[in-house]
């Protein structure tokens, strides 16, 4: 049996569960794509002051708006404003 590495505790909060960080879902992408990503991470970050997205939050955040779009019947999802 596989043992799932848990985060260690920090400032005594209590430790996450596993239920709690979900499932793992890995992928590989191109390193085009990645760059991608960690773009899109910035331009959230630079529209939300003090907020840190990490390429794998931008990545859920796309998934998340792509399956939304899907599920919809739309032919594509959102646009990203573009950050002035």
């Amino acid at each position: 049996m596989k043992t799932v590495r848990r985060p260690k505790p920090k400032n005594n909060r209590k430790p996450v569960s596993t239920a709690e960080l979900g499932a793992r879902v890995a992928f590989r992408v191109s390193e085009e794509m990645r760059s991608r990503l960690e773009q899109h991470a910035r331009r959230v970050m630079l529209r939300s002051p003090g907020l840190h997205v990490s390429r794998s939050d931008a990545a859920r955040m796309l998934l998340a708006d792509a399956l939304e779009h899907a599920e919809k019947g739309t032919r594509e999802p959102a646009a990203v404003p573009p950050v002035p």
